[in-house]
This record gives structure tokens, C-alpha cells and sequence, in this order.
């Protein structure tokens, strides 16, 4: 028998849903009991919680936070002009945080290295 999860933030579902802008119908059809999951009427077994957060492209941890984490970047992001956008598509956010983590990486790699700073 499979095992059901009941402790998980349903809220949590919502708001993966949002962040991710996914078309609900097409995840109706994936997973046909979703919005008896979010009204407290069933519950999802832990395989299905995972392919759904698989989809949504969140980690499988965050279902059970009661505090998300609040994805913003720390510069002005202007794509169209003079305009600040407050909220960017998930890709380019991903995108940005992998150059972000590269760009640590390699200031890392530099210092232990004991490379002189540029005088930039």
C-alpha cells in the first residue's frame, strides 16, 4: 500500500502553481485528484507529491514549509526599456542564479588560488 502524505502546506501547491504559471488543466489531466489535494479532501500518496513537484519545478521539502522563500533579484531587471519588471519568468530567474553561483565559484577558486585581484 501506497503512503499518503497529510502533513504538507497545501497552500504550498497554490503557490508552486503560480510561480511556475503552468496551465491547471494540463495538470488536471496529470494528476486528476489536484484539487481535491488543495481542499483537504484527499491526500496524495509521497510518489505522486514528487512527480508533482517534479512538474512544478520546486523541491519535494518545500511542500512541508510554512515560510517559502521569497525569490526576488537583487538588481534591476530591466527587459523592456526603463521598465522594472518586479517579477521575472522562472527560466530567467534560474539563470541568473546559476551565473550567480558560478561567479562565487570562481572568486572562491581565485582567492584559494592566490590570484591578485584585478584592479577593476
Amino acid at each position: 500500500m501506497a503512503t499518503k502524505v497529510k502533513n504538507f502546506n497545501r497552500n504550498n501547491i497554490k503557490w508552486a502553481i503560480q510561480r511556475t504559471n503552468a496551465d491547471l488543466d494540463d495538470l488536471l489531466i496529470a494528476f486528476p485528484k489536484l484539487n481535491e489535494w488543495i481542499n483537504e479532501e484527499s491526500d496524495p500518496t509521497v510518489k505522486q507529491l514528487e512527480k508533482l513537484t517534479k512538474r512544478l519545478h520546486v523541491p519535494f521539502g518545500y511542500m512541508f514549509s510554512n515560510e517559502l522563500p521569497e525569490e526576488g533579484l537583487s538588481f534591476p531587471f530591466f527587459r523592456a526599456g526603463k521598465v522594472a519588471y518586479a517579477k521575472v519568468s522562472l527560466n530567467v530567474y534560474h539563470t541568473i542564479q546559476i551565473l550567480k553561483d558560478r561567479q562565487s565559484w570562481l572568486t572562491e577558486y581565485m582567492e584559494e588560488s592566490s590570484y591578485e585581484k584585478l584592479p577593476l
